[in-house]
């Protein structure tokens, strides 16, 4: 007994997979833009921590006596 192959089309197939890819890159665009913009309210928390803490530094050396005010 010979086995028969199965034919592929190709047309169908390379639509799928263009299909596929597309709905791939759009995700990933999406992906993107949301890292971007939670990459920049990371940063902008970073900066106000920073400042907190330099402010939180001032206010304990002047409770503590060690600068003027």
């Amino acid at each position: 007994m010979t086995k028969k192959k199965q034919s592929v089309n190709w047309e169908k197939l390379c639509g799928q997979l263009q299909q596929a890819l597309a709905a791939e890159m759009k995700e990933n665009q999406m992906l993107q833009e949301k890292l971007s913009a939670a990459t920049l309210i990371a940063l902008k928390n970073a900066g106000v921590i920073d400042y907190l803490e330099e402010k939180l530094a001032i206010t304990m050396d002047m409770v503590d006596g060690n600068k003027s005010v």
